[in-house]
């Protein structure tokens, strides 16, 4: 059914530990590109994941892509279940937003990132925004509440 509504998949492969599969695609949300995975395990589609594939030159694009996508599943879902910032050190919490620095700086720094999260009936999806060696990503996970994949399973691997 995926398949027959998104068309053509870049890739498809084995979850690593699972007997789960992942469809792979390059397509567009909120105006945006993005790398989307569809996750099945025997019992059906648990899991999807959406990541951002933007290229700026500055956090605060990054940032404005975030709340762009934020605002548009707060219009679909209600309210957040919760929408923060979590700052790794305060001091730099005080520097960037009591100096008029800007934050973006302070997320490609590593020195913040955001969440959000959102819940159905059917899953939760949960929203993250971080920086790893000055490299911003962006990913929204929605997981299912009725499907669980089961735990990986490495036990061959010993």
């Amino acid at each position: 059914e995926v398949v027959d509504v998104e068309g053509t998949y870049l890739a498809s492969d084995k979850v690593d530990g699972k007997n789960d599969t992942v469809i792979i695609y390059r397509t567009k949300a909120v105006g945006m590109d993005v790398i989307l995975g569809y996750y099945f395990c025997d019992n059906g589609l648990y899991q999807v994941v959406y990541s951002l594939d933007e290229e700026h030159t500055n956090g605060e694009s990054y940032i404005n892509d975030y709340e762009k996508f934020r605002d548009a599943l707060t219009k679909k879902y209600g309210k957040p279940l919760f929408d923060r910032i979590k700052w790794n050190d305060n001091s730099m919490k005080e520097y960037y937003l009591e100096n008029g620095k800007s934050k973006g700086d302070a997320l490609t720094y590593g020195y913040c990132s955001y969440s959000t999260g959102y819940q159905t009936d059917r899953s939760l999806i949960a929203m993250s925004m971080s920086s790893d060696n000055y490299e911003i990503s962006t990913t929204i996970v929605y997981q299912s509440t009725v499907i669980d994949s089961g735990e990986a399973d490495y036990s061959d691997e010993i």
